[in-house]
C-alpha cells in the first residue's frame, strides 16, 4: 500500500512538472509563431504595393513569390514544433549537442530578461549521441526552468556536458558575476516573476526524469550548484506517453 502511494505521488509530481513546463513554453512558442507569420505578411504587403505601383518584371515577381513560399515553409515548421509540444508525440531522433544548443538559444532570452548570464562549456559530450526529440526537449527545458527559478542574483548559469557510461551528464551551476551586480534587473523579485503553480522544484524535476529512465540529482548543500542530469544511452518513450496522457487529463 505504501509503495503504491509512493508511486502515485511520484507520478503526480512528474505530471505537475510536465504541465508547468508546457504552460511556460506557451509564451515563447506563441512569440516564435507570431514572428514566423510576420515575414510572409510583410512580403505580401510589399508585393501588393509593387503590383499596384507599376508593371513588375516576371523575374522579380517570381523571386518575391519564392520568398513568400519560403517564409510560409518556416511558418509550417514552427507550427509543427508547437503542435509537438502539445501532443507530446515527437520521437524523431535529435542529436544531444544540437538540442542543447537550441535550448541555450531559447533560454538566453529568459535569463537575460532577469539579468542572469548563460554559458555553455563544452566538455566533450559524444557528438553521435541522440534521443527522441520530445523526451529530450522536456528534460532539458525542465532543467533550465529549474535553474531560472532558483538563480541567485548577479550570477551566470554555467552548463557543462560530458560523456558518461554510454550516455551523458549535464550539470548546471552558478558562478558569481560582479559585472551584473546592480544591473537593471537587480531589484526584480524572482518569486514574483513566475506563479507559484509553475515554479519548478528539484524533486519534481527528478520525478519527471525518472519517468523517462533518466536521473536528476540536486545538491542542496551548495547554493551555487543546481544539479546534474544523467542521461542513459536511451530514453523510455512508453513512459512519456503514459505521463503525458495522465498529466493532461489531470489538468
Amino acid at each position: 500500500m505504501k509503495q503504491a502511494q509512493t508511486g502515485e505521488h511520484e507520478r503526480a509530481a512528474a505530471n505537475a512538472t510536465l504541465l508547468a513546463v508546457m504552460r511556460r513554453m506557451a509564451s515563447p512558442l506563441r512569440h516564435d509563431l507570431a514572428g514566423a507569420l510576420l515575414i510572409p505578411s510583410l512580403r505580401l504587403q510589399m508585393l501588393r504595393r509593387q503590383l499596384g505601383a507599376a508593371t513588375l518584371a516576371r523575374e522579380r515577381l517570381q523571386a518575391m513569390v519564392d520568398e513568400v513560399i519560403a517564409a510560409l515553409d518556416a511558418v509550417r515548421k514552427t507550427q509543427v514544433e508547437a503542435c509537438g509540444w502539445l501532443e507530446q508525440s515527437d520521437d524523431t531522433p535529435v542529436a544531444l549537442d544540437g538540442a542543447l544548443a537550441a535550448a541555450m538559444a531559447t533560454f538566453n532570452l529568459f535569463f537575460s530578461a532577469r539579468g542572469i548570464g548563460l554559458e555553455l562549456r563544452d566538455s566533450g559530450a559524444p557528438q553521435s549521441l541522440s534521443y527522441p526529440a520530445q523526451a529530450l526537449r522536456l528534460l532539458l527545458h525542465a532543467g533550465f526552468f529549474l535553474a531560472l527559478d532558483h538563480a541567485p542574483r548577479a550570477s551566470t548559469l554555467v552548463v557543462e556536458c560530458t560523456a558518461d557510461a554510454g550516455g551523458a551528464r549535464l550539470s548546471w551551476h552558478f558562478e558569481a558575476d560582479q559585472a551584473r551586480e546592480g544591473g537593471p534587473h537587480a531589484d526584480v523579485p524572482h518569486a514574483d516573476i513566475e506563479t507559484a503553480r509553475d515554479r519548478l522544484t528539484p524533486s519534481g524535476v527528478a520525478a519527471l526524469c525518472r519517468i523517462f529512465g533518466a536521473r536528476f540529482e540536486s545538491d542542496s548543500a551548495h547554493a551555487t550548484v543546481l544539479g546534474t542530469l544523467a542521461l542513459p544511452a536511451a530514453l523510455g518513450i512508453p513512459a512519456l506517453s503514459e505521463s503525458s496522457d495522465a498529466g493532461l487529463g489531470a489538468g
